[in-house]
């Protein structure tokens, strides 16, 4: 934990659809616990499309942490696959593609750490109301 978070909680999850749904039953609770409900739904959707293509794409364990700092609220999901993911510009007929976008939409800013000895992390950051 770096000196500028004021708090972190993780939890590790099958790569299995199923966790889907506990993660974001995770960031529900911890937001709760944090006084944090306001950000419960965009944090929600967007552990839900980050686990989606964790679990889709890896297929492998998953962590999900979440991290008070000072001014802002970080997410962050990693598994044990190099793989970047990509961001696509879908068709108004496609039925998938659209997770990067939602991602980038609802948070205050999002990215890759990448690098990590055949494992990446995915972040998005939101900020905390006052």
């Amino acid at each position: 934990m770096s000196p500028a978070n004021i708090w972190n909680d993780h939890i590790t999850l099958a790569p299995e659809p199923e966790s889907v749904r506990q993660a974001r039953q995770f960031v529900s609770a911890t937001l709760r616990e944090h006084e944090l409900a306001a950000l419960v739904d965009d944090v929600g959707l967007v552990v839900s499309e980050l686990t989606t293509n964790a679990v889709r794409y890896a297929q492998s364990p998953v962590t999900v942490t979440l991290d008070g700092l000072a001014r802002d609220l970080r997410l962050t999901v990693s598994d044990d696959s190099a793989l970047n993911p990509v961001e696509c510009h879908p068709t108004v007929w496609d039925t998938r593609g659209r997770g990067l976008n939602i991602v980038a939409s609802i948070s205050q800013a999002w990215g890759v750490i990448d690098g990590l000895s055949d494992a990446k992390a995915v972040w998005a950051s939101f900020a905390l109301l006052s």
